[in-house]
């Protein structure tokens, strides 16, 4: 038979909870943390600390990684800390040394983390630990192929967990990164990064990421599907959006599935305009790539209308009353 879609959990049965435990599951997960092995970090000469402390305290939110100011890779910071768990706790003075692990112990957090996931499925756990070691990272300056697996582990968790905004920090982080020291993964993220473009709906943002895809780019198997997907998307052809979704590659299901509904919703108002006088709701749901639960929950809320009591034929004339479907 047909392989589920890729990585932990089917994207188009999103039953988390149950699904986050099974030994398949796990399995699956470990397949994706195989190669712990990165080069030496590179060292920057440092740099004075005098404002350092008040640009911490006087922090008004947003990403600790991005502060304004604090330039983080010349700080020359070598940690000395031993634990292999370390809460992560939000910066407020000058990083000491003995508060911050080396890189040696980081690899092996990072190790520790994985397999917890992989078994428990704590995710307050995992991105507590992931945060922390993300921290020990900037604050010593380390940006290798190391930082990048961490960036990509935490995304991946994030992914699986629907954690929009750890995973929308780690993308913006990975971007940098891959111009920076590259990386095997760079077009898989590639692909997210446009995913995550078309649930923000920032379509410059999509035109800026697609304009910059080379050829080889192109070859890959995440971006040619995004590339397919978005291309679906800006036309309207929703038949061949949700054909694509459900044969996405890797974790792109998981992204798709941020907007999903919102696009089932425009899709069936554009399916209620054009069919005259019904249609078979089953035709209906195989064209969303819908099944009948979530058929339920999408129309639930707005009291469509059928042609039968037994709800197997939608009247499409009858149900412009219930347009809009509040598709934003």
């Amino acid at each position: 038979g047909k392989d589920k879609p890729y990585f932990y959990t089917d994207p188009l049965r999103m039953e988390l909870d149950n699904d986050l435990g099974s030994a398949s599951k796990r399995m699956k997960r470990a397949a994706r943390f195989k190669d712990d092995s990165s080069p030496a970090p590179s060292r920057r000469k440092p740099l004075s600390l005098s404002s350092l402390n008040e640009k911490l305290m006087n922090d008004s939110g947003g990403s600790w990684e991005d502060k304004e100011g604090i330039d983080w890779e010349q700080m020359h910071i070598v940690g000395t800390c031993q634990k292999l768990e370390k809460p992560y706790l939000r910066l407020t003075e000058a990083p000491e040394a003995h508060k911050v692990r080396p890189i040696e112990v980081l690899r092996k957090s990072l190790k520790m983390v994985r397999d917890h996931w992989i078994n428990k499925s704590d995710y307050r756990y995992a991105c507590d630990q992931l945060k922390s070691i993300r921290q020990d990272l900037t604050v010593q300056g380390i940006r290798d192929a190391f930082t990048v697996q961490v960036y990509e582990t935490h995304a991946r968790v994030a992914l699986e967990k629907g954690d929009y905004t750890e995973f929308n920090q780690c993308q913006s982080q990975l971007k940098m990164l891959y111009a920076e020291v590259g990386g095997d993964n760079r077009r898989e993220f590639t692909a997210y990064r446009i995913l995550y473009y078309m649930y923000t709906q920032e379509v410059t943002d999509i035109l800026s990421a697609l304009s910059s895809l080379t050829a080889e780019d192109k070859k890959d198997e995440c971006i040619d599907h995004v590339v397919r997907l978005r291309t679906a998307w800006s036309q309207g052809n929703y038949f061949r959006f949700f054909k694509l979704y459900s044969a996405a590659p890797k974790m792109c299901g998981y992204l798709i599935d941020w907007f999903i509904e919102r696009e089932r919703k425009r899709a069936l108002t554009s399916i209620i305009k054009a069919y005259r006088p019904g249609l078979p709701v089953e035709y209906v749901q195989t064209a969303l790539s819908c099944s009948p639960a979530d058929w339920g929950k999408l129309t639930a809320p707005f009291g469509l209308a059928y042609t039968d009591t037994s709800q197997k034929t939608l009247d499409c004339k009858t149900s412009m009353a219930a347009l809009p479907l509040g598709t934003k």
